[in-house]
């Protein structure tokens, strides 16, 4: 299948990839998103493969080396690889990773090729046409483990709603329409879309896509990849429209077949 044109593949470009590490550092999820990658990290037997994708600046690249593994890391944009490569002339063990411009929907690996799979900060700005190839891709690749971060997951529950509403409300006031208001169509959209009136569409006012976590759980199944964990990320401080999305990580492992 050809692979699908949406925005975000040539957004990360000049002054966007120049800046992406600085302007992002700050946020409360940056650290904590490291925290979880890094732990995962730790529990890689030294020697294994690992495809980071997209590997972006190459914020992952130092601790994937110092344990001592082989690295691919993918991305997209040849200027974000470009600040990637500035990450590797500074580590001795630069030799155990490979960069390489590619898309998540047509990978340059074969079937199995690859131990095990992080994707980071990457499903957001994926629509929902490219979720399915994508994971079909990572669990064509991929033979042992794959984590996957999905930024805006889509729950159509009334009190997992009310229950965002009121975290972003206490976290941040001055978004008290704004929340209430995006609260208001996001149950409209589950009334709606189970009544067979409207199809699913992106509520989202900006770029990026919220996904449904029932439908991540079919694509995830479909593919034979078993769910071992689920990490929610409090994500309040990095864009108010995503408040009432919760986002998480999948630690997900191949289904072995008998």
């Amino acid at each position: 299948m050809k692979p699908t044109q949406y925005w975000g593949k040539d957004y990360y470009v000049g002054k966007i990839a120049e800046e992406y590490l600085q302007s992002r550092t700050h946020e409360k999820a940056w650290s904590i998103e490291e925290k979880i990658v890094e732990e995962w990290i730790q529990t890689i037997p030294q020697g294994e493969s690992v495809l980071d994708i997209p590997v972006g600046t190459g914020r992952f690249l130092s601790t994937y080396l110092k344990a001592r593994l082989k690295i691919y890391g993918v991305d997209i944009s040849l200027d974000m690889l470009n600040e990637a490569q500035k990450v590797l002339t500074e580590d001795q063990n630069h030799d155990m990773c490979v960069l390489l411009q590619g898309d998540i929907e047509e990978l340059p690996f074969a079937n199995g090729a690859i131990d095990r799979a992080s994707c980071i900060r990457l499903f957001h700005l994926l629509p929902p046409s490219v979720i399915e190839n994508a994971i079909f891709e990572l669990s064509r690749v991929v033979s042992k483990e794959i984590i996957i971060q999905v930024f805006s997951v889509y729950e159509p529950s009334f009190a997992g709603v009310i229950e965002r509403t009121r975290l972003a409300l206490v976290s941040q006031p001055v978004l008290i329409f704004k929340s209430l208001s995006l609260a208001i169509k996001l149950i409209l959209k589950d009334v709606f879309s189970k009544m067979n009136l409207i199809s699913s569409k992106n509520v989202n006012p900006s770029k990026t896509f919220q996904h449904s976590e029932a439908q991540l759980l079919r694509f995830f199944k479909k593919n034979d990849l078993v769910v071992s964990n689920i990490v929610t990320v409090d994500d309040r401080d990095i864009n108010s429209y995503w408040i009432l999305f919760p986002t998480r990580f999948y630690f997900l492992s191949k289904r072995k077949i008998i």
